[in-house]
């Protein structure tokens, strides 16, 4: 009995002392390093912290987008909702942007993630011990863009209107300062709400000012009207005759269509533009040498990106001059046969308003961290395309263009205005030819003369009803430029009485 209960205590010490042996062995071994990871998993969570996304402002400091804390999670807000959806864009539920200006400015305005431990008990609550290691998330930095809020909702509400009186399928308009590149609307149809997003989501719903190729049409001429001033070709060439039919160049007769207003079919060079004949421009370009035409496109910023800051830009497409024949060299002169995005075509003519130079178009005008400046946007002079004689012809002809020619209804007050019309016919694959029925009709010009401070370009694509942009795409330019110049005006008489009250 003694021997048995001597045998029991001795069992009972030897087990003792292995898991005490154990115990502190499994402290020191490898083996022991395992089993404290095994149990830090078991009952340690490591919790992503996503940081709250910067806040996107236009240039007077209104907020566009913004985060706001809301069920344990940041939830992004679009307060102008349809209005700049497509150039804003929207973010993931990762918080990641997936569109626009969200997509193109995401690294700086998503931030840096941090992290947390939470211990988890045996009922499965999670609690959080400030003394484990913790990483706070870093906040996004805040951008101004140089997008006025005011005249973005000017541009999209008379978009909308004319699209829909006219059935059209879509439609933009962009506009700018000409004079150093600030990018002040870009609005697009159709749009979408930014809480409820298309799925699927088309390239319609893109921002169609930047990522929209087409053929321009007769705003195009501007390229070739300046090969034929940069070339002095005017000196020599007072006429031209654009009576119907008299070109017809291998079978194919180039013709106006569009009611010219002219009273004659003898006209000088400027009228060409004037009256934006077709035939007119087609016997302009017959003088020109293909090289000469196809450097002046290269020159005015067509066949390359515009390197604006923002995502899904097309280059367009413009053929070498040495594949050019006759006929494409016509086409051409009247904006057939090549594509563009609607950001091309306002630089084009920004360089017209602006003294001559090619600049490269910005959206963002500062970044924005805590309450300190990082970054602030400045103009960039790519190149100087005009001289101050070359752009006196120009200008003289564009005005022209709105005070007698197919840009007159986009005459108001007492401002004067320079501008071009375009109405292009589409191609349609399934006739093998270009439909009179599908047509891009479009509107650019810039005002005032003297010193433009505005430049704006509307584009509607294939409207049901009307035949020419004189009477569809101009007018929707009116009516948002004469906004515009409403708030300029108001902007002035404030002026005018805050410096009387000082004086006073």
């Amino acid at each position: 009995m003694k021997m048995r209960k001597i045998m029991i205590y001795s069992l009972i010490m030897f087990t003792f002392i292995y898991y005490v042996f154990n115990l502190i062995r499994l402290q020191f071994s490898n083996e022991g390093k395992i089993y404290k990871e095994m149990a830090k998993r078991q009952f340690l969570i490591k919790r992503t912290i996503l940081p709250k996304r910067g806040t996107i402002y236009d240039r007077k400091l209104r907020e566009i987008a913004f985060s706001v804390f809301e069920e344990n999670k940041f939830k992004r807000e679009y307060p102008y909702k349809e209005v700049c959806a497509p150039l804003i864009g929207f973010v993931g539920e990762d918080g990641k942007g997936l569109e626009g200006i969200e997509y193109y400015y995401d690294k700086i305005l998503s931030g840096e993630k941090g992290y947390e431990f939470l211990y988890r008990t045996r009922n499965g609550k999670l609690i959080s011990l400030p003394d484990l290691k913790a990483k706070n998330a870093k906040p996004g930095k805040d951008i101004v863009l140089t997008i006025d809020m005011d005249i973005q909702e000017i541009a999209y509400r008379n978009l909308v209107e004319l699209i829909k009186f006219y059935n059209g399928e879509r439609g933009f308009v962009i506009i700018m300062n000409p004079k150093n590149g600030e990018i002040l609307s870009l609005a697009s149809y159709p749009s979408y709400d930014p809480y409820k997003i298309p799925s699927p989501f088309s390239s319609d719903y893109r921002c169609l000012p930047v990522t929209y190729l087409y053929e321009p049409g007769s705003v195009f001429k501007i390229v070739t009207y300046a090969t034929f001033i940069k070339e002095k070709k005017y000196e020599n060439i007072y006429k031209v005759d654009i009576t119907p039919g008299s070109l017809i160049i291998k079978g194919i007769e180039i013709h106006d269509p569009e009611n010219l207003l002219r009273k004659t079919y003898i006209v000088s060079p400027e009228e060409v533009i004037i009256y934006s004949s077709n035939i007119g421009i087609s016997k302009l370009a017959q003088t020109l040498s293909s090289k000469k035409l196809y450097e002046t496109a290269l020159l005015m910023g067509f066949g390359i990106k515009t390197g604006i800051d923002f995502p899904g830009e097309e280059t367009g497409k413009l053929k070498d001059y040495k594949e050019w024949d006759e006929i494409y060299k016509c086409t051409f002169s009247f904006g057939q046969g090549i594509f563009v995005n609607g950001i091309q075509i306002a630089l084009a003519y920004a360089q017209i308003a602006n003294g001559g130079y090619l600049l490269q178009p910005y959206i963002l005008k500062e970044i924005i961290d805590g309450k300190n400046v990082k970054f602030k946007s400045s103009p960039k002079i790519i190149r100087k395309v005009f001289n101050e004689e070359e752009l006196k012809i120009i200008k003289n002809t564009l005005k022209r263009v709105v005070e007698e020619g197919s840009g007159i209804r986009a005459k108001f007050a007492n401002i004067s205005i320079c501008g071009k019309t375009g109405t292009a016919e589409k191609y349609d694959p399934n006739i093998g030819d270009y439909n009179p029925n599908k047509v891009t009709m479009s509107f650019i010009g810039f005002f005032p003369e003297e010193n433009p401070k505005y430049l704006i370009y509307v584009l509607i694509d294939e409207p049901k009803k009307g035949r020419f942009a004189s009477e569809v795409a101009v007018p929707l330019w009116k009516k948002i430029a004469k906004e515009i110049y409403e708030i300029e005006k108001l902007k002035e008489i404030d002026k005018n009485l805050l410096a009387r009250n000082e004086i006073e």
